[in-house]
């Protein structure tokens, strides 16, 4: 890291923080459901056990980062109203940190990574840096929808194609797996 990188990422106040933005982020504590992290002038966030690994979660990410291990995160949600911050440390996330806050600022034909959700029969829901979710339907993956839960499992990242972009209810997103 250079040394404007490490400058200014100390320069870090909370109501900069905006989804996408990439930071190294100290471990301070854990909880059964993930750890809290903290950066900048004293940021401090949380990245679910979930959003810890590279394509596949990690089991234990306690025991790979113990508290005070640095880790590079990027930030997935900002909830200014409840104050939260949910960060992600999940290599693929980090490398590729575009974030969207609204369905309509995502282009047809964008190509981008989330982490799984859930898998079921129908389909596999999918959480994006920025806080939104999508949906790719069983239809439009690879797989027979009956092998989606032996291929797919819950905190895998996952590229996506951005095909249809449309409100489902209150949110949803139509995204095709590349």
């Amino acid at each position: 890291m250079h040394y404007r990188s490490q400058l200014d990422e100390t320069m870090v106040f909370r109501d900069k923080v905006v989804p996408g933005l990439v930071v190294h982020a100290e471990i301070v504590s854990w909880n059964p459901e993930g750890a809290v992290v903290s950066f900048g002038r004293k940021v401090k966030g949380y990245i679910f056990n979930s959003h810890f690994g590279n394509k596949n979660r990690i089991e234990k990410p306690r025991k790979k980062y113990p508290v005070g291990s640095k880790v590079k995160a990027v930030v997935h949600v900002v909830e200014h109203s409840g104050n939260k911050l949910h960060l992600s440390a999940n290599k693929m996330l980090v490398k590729n940190p575009k974030a969207f806050v609204s369905y309509e600022d995502i282009p047809v034909g964008h190509v981008g990574y989330g982490l799984i959700i859930k898998v079921s029969i129908k389909g596999i829901a999918v959480s994006l840096l920025g806080g939104l979710t999508g949906f790719v339907p069983s239809r439009m993956t690879d797989h027979d929808c009956t092998v989606l839960d032996s291929v797919y499992s819950p905190g895998d990242s996952i590229k996506v194609s951005f095909e249809h972009c449309f409100i489902v209810c209150r949110n949803g997103l139509l995204i095709c797996i590349n």
